[in-house]
Parts: structure tokens; sequence; C-alpha cells
């Protein structure tokens, strides 16, 4: 039978709170349709916040599949000292530090792969989870370009739990060592600076461009021939997060995708909207599609879609009547066609804000 094996399985470390959960079941889509010779294993940690209901959901969908799903809780309070220590200025949320409590959520586990949520898989990864660490404490893909937050990213990182364990890597010595960091004035660091500092000749740096076929990040894709790269993990993260969307933001077809991002790109249009290509948008959508909750997810992003066609009109009618220009007969129909459903747009925003 499926997984019946002596091989062991492949432990994934997600972390998140429950605006953010819904979006698991992509990822274990994207695990169960590129990892089928081999069992999975995923962990999830959070704060007590996702609701008993979708933890159910995403356990059911891994028993469909014949995978495990366990869900770990911890007291927020270390967690907040990090993020206080670390990043009192950052709007990311305390969860950001959850994934440094890896040895304490697998206690068993020699090695994990810890995934942020806005990561794919697309292929099988067995080879590149068994590496030889050669007595290092983790690896990780190189930051392209290097900047303050250090070399590698935290992202995506194959973790040497045994070494961690064996060396007392706890929550506690966690917590213990970014209020010695705080003390020294090494703040503003996040969860990635710290493990740089931490770790700065203790892990294994993957050249972003020769590692590119076992992971990269989205907005490196436009660096590289991807004609005959197909990477096995994509993280749609880059250092201009704050401006690049994510996937699940809307839900659109690739001439509208076009437009959109014409409209950013030339600065008109101050909504935020991903810097990756409508294929690696596409790709999310092919896995979300598998998902349980897909109709949810595509109805929430459809929503949005809805709301920023009516930001992308206003932005133009700006525009026209700043040049005293007259709307065109065609752009007067859109204009109609728009201010019909702006009721309903209001609307469904409102419902987007109660539902997250």
């Amino acid at each position: 039978m499926k997984n019946e094996t002596t091989t062991p399985p492949i432990n994934f470390l997600l972390c998140c709170n429950d605006k953010i959960s819904k979006y698991i079941p992509v990822i274990q889509s994207s695990l169960y349709q590129n990892i089928k010779e081999r069992p999975v294993c995923i962990t999830v940690a959070h704060f007590n916040h996702i609701t008993l209901p979708e933890q159910q959901m995403i356990e059911s969908f891994g028993k469909e599949h014949g995978q495990a799903v366990h869900f770990v809780t911890h007291d927020v309070k270390p967690f907040e000292t990090m993020h206080t220590s670390l990043s009192p200025k950052s709007h990311y949320p305390a969860e950001i530090f959850l994934r440094l409590g890896a040895v304490d959520f697998l206690p068993d586990a020699e090695r994990c792969l810890y995934i942020d949520i806005d990561t794919l898989i697309e292929g099988d990864i067995s080879e590149w989870y068994d590496m030889d660490f050669n007595g290092f404490l983790l690896a990780s893909k190189q930051v392209e370009p290097m900047g303050m937050s250090g070399k590698f990213g935290s992202g995506v990182m194959l973790l040497n739990l045994s070494l961690w364990r064996e060396e007392g890597w706890t929550i506690d010595r966690f917590t213990a060592e970014s209020l010695e960091f705080n003390r020294k004035g090494w703040t503003e660091l996040g969860d990635c600076g710290f493990l740089n500092r931490l770790f700065e000749d203790r892990a294994i740096v993957l050249d972003y461009r020769t590692f590119a076929g076992w992971n990269t990040l989205s907005s490196q894709m436009k660096k590289l021939d991807y004609s005959t790269i197909s990477p096995k993990i994509i993280h749609y993260s880059s250092r201009e997060s704050v401006v690049i969307g994510k996937p699940w933001k809307y839900y659109i077809d690739e001439e509208l995708f076009k437009k959109y991002k014409q409209f950013h790109c030339s600065g008109r249009w101050p909504v935020h909207f991903p810097g990756h290509s409508y294929y690696l948008y596409q790709l999310w959508w092919q896995a979300a599609k598998n998902a349980p909750n897909y109709e949810l997810l595509r109805y929430e992003a459809t929503l949005r879609t809805d709301a920023i066609n009516y930001d992308l009109f206003i932005s133009i009618r700006k525009e026209i009547k700043r040049n005293k220009k007259r709307l065109s007969a065609a752009e007067n129909n859109h204009a109609q066609a728009i201010m019909v459903l702006t009721d309903r747009i209001k609307q469904l925003e409102l419902d987007i804000k109660q539902s997250n």
C-alpha cells in the first residue's frame, strides 16, 4: 500500500497565524502531487489561533492522501520577547519567530524542511532533503542581492535538528540570545538577520544560480534562464515583498494581468501587485484547484479583483482629468459598468476584512 516503506518521512514545518492558514491546503496540494514515493509529515505551529474546523479540514486533506498533519501550539510569550527584542518596528507578527522552535515542535525528527506559507513544492525534493550536513546546522538559499539581513534566507531552510538538539538550540536558548542581542543594540534583525548572526559560519549557503533547479525566489526567476530549469521549490517572496503581492491576492486572466502590471510599473497605480510572471501566478492557482477550500480562495481573490478594477478605473479617470481630456465613449461605457458595481465592491471588501 501507499507509503508502507522504511524510508523516513520528509518532515515539513509550517508556522503561521489564522490570517494565512487558509493557504496551507495549497502547499499540501503541491506536496501530494509531486512527492508520491515517500511519506510526508507536516507540522503546523501556531499560537492556538487557527480554528478547529480549519485544522480538521487540513488534517482530513492529508488523510485523503495517506499523509500525516499535526498541529502544535505554544505560549506566545517567548516569541513576543524575540519579536520585541529583534523586530520592535516590524509589521510582521510574532509568528515569524515560531520557526526557531523547530526542536521543540519536532522532538523526534532528525531533520526538517521549514517553508513559508507562500511556497510551492513543484518536484520531488528527496535528494536535497537527504543531503549530508557535514556538521552544519542548516542549509538555505543565498540571499541575492546581499543585504543587511545576511547571507542566507529564512523562508526555506533545511534544518539539522539532531545537531540543534545536541547543542541546545531550543526556544529558551533563542529567547535568551535575543535578549542579549537587544542589550548589544542589535535590533531590527528579524528572524532572518538573527539566524544569520547566530549561524553565520555554520550554515550551508547555496548559490542562487547553481541551486536554481532545487529552490528559487520568485524575484530571481527573471534573472535566470528557466526555459531549461524547473525549480522544485518556488518561494513567492523577495526583498520588495512590501510591493510585490502574493499570487492568492487576485484571480485574473493573462490579459488583465499584463494590464495591471503595466499600470503598476508605470508608477501611476499605487496598488500592490505581483512582480513575478503570469506563469508563476498560474502555477499557484493550478495547485490551489486541488485544495478543499479552492472555491473560497477563488471567491475572495475575485472580490479583491473587483475592487482593484474599480481602483484602476478611478486612477485612469483622475489622470484624464488632470490632463483636461474627456473620456472616450468606450471609457464611458466601461465607467458606467464599473460604477454599477461600486456598492457591491465596498460590501465585498468589508466581507473580506471580516473573514480575515
